[in-house]
């Protein structure tokens, strides 16, 4: 009687193509300051695919909880060692990415571009900014892991080069 709540997919991308990718930009920054309202309302739009806030037996604000938890110790390094920031030229937060060490691999956590400012490259920015980044720390592999059913995300990630890697059904069971 488990509920399927999430086609994870993991991508990964090598360093042999992710370092001709890979570009520097002046509107992203390391991300060096208190968690501000800005920051978690970028980090919740990230969620609105996963599996926290599809499943409706989660009543109790569990999935904003989640992750305001989950940027809070981003930005705390606990478990990313950078959150970069992409400002725009009036200088607001239009989108973050957290970045995680896997051994010798490295890993986007979170990513998230403001509703109102997709289609502008803004993740695109922050992915080969990231890229630096990771090559920066001899990287030989970089995974990211998202839902299935965020087209989106899965689409912007093979544009860049990302191949699939692994899929898993992810069931809730509710006793």
């Amino acid at each position: 009687d488990g509920i399927l709540v999430d086609k994870k997919v993991t991508y990964v991308i090598d360093h042999i193509k992710y370092k001709k990718i890979a570009g520097d930009d002046n509107s992203v920054h390391s991300y060096r300051k208190h968690l501000s309202q800005e920051l978690v309302s970028l980090a919740l739009q990230s969620g609105i695919h996963s599996r926290f806030f599809i499943d409706r037996n989660f009543v109790h604000g569990e999935y904003k909880k989640l992750y305001t938890i989950w940027i809070k110790k981003s930005i705390s390094h606990k478990i990313a060692f950078d959150v970069i920031v992409y400002i725009d030229e009036y200088d607001s937060m239009k989108g973050f990415m957290s970045l995680e060490s896997k051994g010798n691999n490295g890993s986007i956590g979170l990513l998230a571009v403001d509703k109102k400012s997709r289609g502008k490259s803004i993740g695109k920015t922050l992915v080969k900014k990231a890229f630096v980044i990771f090559d920066k720390r001899r990287y030989k592999k970089v995974f990211v892991t998202t839902q299935g059913n965020n087209t989106i995300a899965c689409q912007f990630y093979e544009k860049l080069g990302f191949l699939e890697y692994k899929k898993e059904n992810v069931y809730h069971f509710w006793l």
